[in-house]
């Protein structure tokens, strides 16, 4: 018995460390961003284990509309399957829910649920390819985020 735990000791732990790691540039950040709706002039940094946003926000109703500059500083909180959820930690000129969620609800890719915002990276190509497993570790470097997908 003692024999058989060691190889599924060994098993698990091979299985745990496996995985193919892949690096989301700020610039591929980016370009997912710009495919929200009502986003412009973005502009993605990833530093010190943070992502910040700037751009421009296009907000309205019926036939008035206005663009608000914005910066949103966010921190990864959470994995689940293929989707990284993010804590906003710094959101100017103000953190309103009703203007959060009209903006970042509208993009195929990210999703805004109280004070975090999620991101799906099915997104992006290199992500879609690989057809079987979910992100088991992520690590933040300067300008990239490494998402680690296994089984």
């Amino acid at each position: 018995m003692k024999l058989f735990d060691q190889m599924r000791n060994k098993f698990n732990k091979v299985k745990e460390d496996s995985g193919l790691p892949i690096p989301i540039y700020s610039k591929m950040l980016n370009e997912i961003i710009k495919k929200t709706e009502n986003i412009k002039d973005t502009h993605v940094e990833i530093a010190n284990g943070l992502i910040l946003i700037t751009g421009k926000a296009e907000v309205g109703k019926m036939f008035i509309k206005k663009t608000i500059p914005f910066s949103i500083t966010l921190q990864p909180v959470q994995m689940k399957d293929r989707e990284l959820l993010f804590k906003i930690i710094e959101f100017k000129p103000v953190n309103m829910k009703f203007l959060n969620k009209r903006i970042f609800n509208k993009s195929p890719h990210l999703t805004y649920l109280d004070d975090h915002i999620k991101i799906d990276f099915n997104g992006w190509g290199v992500v879609q390819r690989i057809p079987v497993g979910a992100i088991k570790r992520y690590k933040i470097d300067e300008g990239k985020i490494i998402v680690t997908i296994g089984i």
